[in-house]
């Protein structure tokens, strides 16, 4: 069977693919490709933007670990096992009144592939492996590890972000918060205005992050905080993402020029303008849980954003020709995360600027030359 990422960037073919659904089944694969001289490569659901899953030799399809194994209410924790869908998750958290600190943008990661790759939303807390407390895992000779910041800090923080490097992952533990609504709102900007106003909305919102339209300098920026209103306008949310995504569509299938693209975008600050939703977090906080599209993202620290943005609208304008390639420039903000030394933002705030394209291909040269400027 054929693989792909989820924007359908990389294929492999894998010799097996195997769907273990205990502890057990994780040692036994282990072994038998040790024994056979065979490498391993978990998946959660391929929602990659590289070939980090890809592989000729054994597929691990963490499908059916998806179980979460116990609710710790006085110690605020939820323990789950590595397959179990972000989505599915949140949900029976909410359920119980519970809800994880922060999400990632999507929602269709597993937990291990999230936390693995230090996945983030927007805000003052770190990554998602921030949120572990503990790992149980299986490591390459068979045997299994349980590793926490109490048993070992040095071991913890190579394991949160891991890449899939370590082991089969079958259980983590999550830090937990009591489930909370948030207000969220969207308005219309200038570019100018939102950097000049970046310290006090940092310091006011609980989550934050805008968009720039390349060639305009508009932005739409987003804002969350912490309420006790009433739910309010929840259908218009949903209406409000779907006309967004019908946007996007469109300028899939119709390849723009500079200029209608500029309307495109304009239509969509128009439908964003004053935008108000009251709403517990879980359903708003990963609001383009949908796609596929492709994005290149560079983490820098904080201090270096405004340079860093002129550089990468400059270099849009300088490798789109006759029509646009980025579909917009998005701007979130991550906490510094205390473990994990291939956490991007370890001991220190940083911002993510991620070019966001509804093409496929053309990009390449942009995309180094982004990770070069930055």
């Amino acid at each position: 069977m054929k693989y792909r990422c989820w924007t359908g960037t990389y294929f492999w073919t894998p010799q097996e693919v195997v769907c273990p659904n205990s502890i057990q089944d994780l040692k036994k694969i282990i072994l038998s490709a040790k024994e056979r001289g065979l490498k391993i490569r978990a998946m959660g659901s391929l929602h990659s933007y590289n070939d980090i899953c890809a592989t000729s030799d054994i597929q691990v399809n963490t499908d059916k670990l998806n179980k979460i194994v116990s609710i710790d209410r006085i110690n605020m924790t939820v323990r789950v096992e590595s397959g179990i869908k972000l989505k599915a998750l949140v949900k029976a958290l909410a359920k119980e009144g519970l809800s994880l600190p922060n999400q990632g943008y999507i929602l269709k990661q597993s937990v291990a592939g999230a936390t693995a790759t230090a996945t983030h939303g927007t805000g003052h807390t770190g990554t998602m492996s921030s949120f572990i407390e503990e790992i149980e895992l299986v490591d390459a000779s068979g045997e299994t590890r349980i590793l926490n910041p109490k048993m070992s800090e040095h071991l913890f923080s190579a394991a949160v972000v891991n890449l899939g490097c370590l082991g089969l992952i079958y259980s983590i533990t999550l830090r937990c918060i009591p489930l909370e609504k948030l207000e969220f709102t969207k308005v219309k900007s200038t570019l100018k205005e939102t950097l000049n106003e970046l310290p006090q909305l940092l310091k006011t919102y609980q989550h934050f992050m805008f968009a720039i339209c390349p060639y305009t300098e508009n932005t739409v920026v987003a804002r969350y905080r912490k309420t006790d209103q009433q739910i309010r306008h929840r259908w218009g949310f949903i209406l409000h993402r779907t006309l967004l995504r019908l946007i996007g569509v469109i300028g899939l299938r119709v390849p723009l020029p500079r200029r209608l693209f500029a309307n495109r975008f304009k239509t969509y600050s128009n439908l964003s303008h004053n935008f108000l939703c009251v709403d517990e977090s879980y359903r708003i906080l990963s609001p383009a849980d949908q796609g596929p599209f492709v994005e290149e993202e560079v983490i820098i620290p904080v201090e270096y954003l405004g340079n860093a943005i002129r550089e990468a609208l400059a270099l849009i304008v300088q490798y789109s020709e006759n029509h646009l390639i980025i579909s917009s420039l998005a701007v979130r903000f991550v906490g510094p995360d205390r473990y994990g030394y291939l956490s991007p933002n370890l001991h220190q705030p940083v911002a993510c600027l991620t070019y966001l394209s509804l093409k496929k291909d053309g990009l390449r040269e942009l995309f180094k030359a982004f990770e070069n400027a930055m």
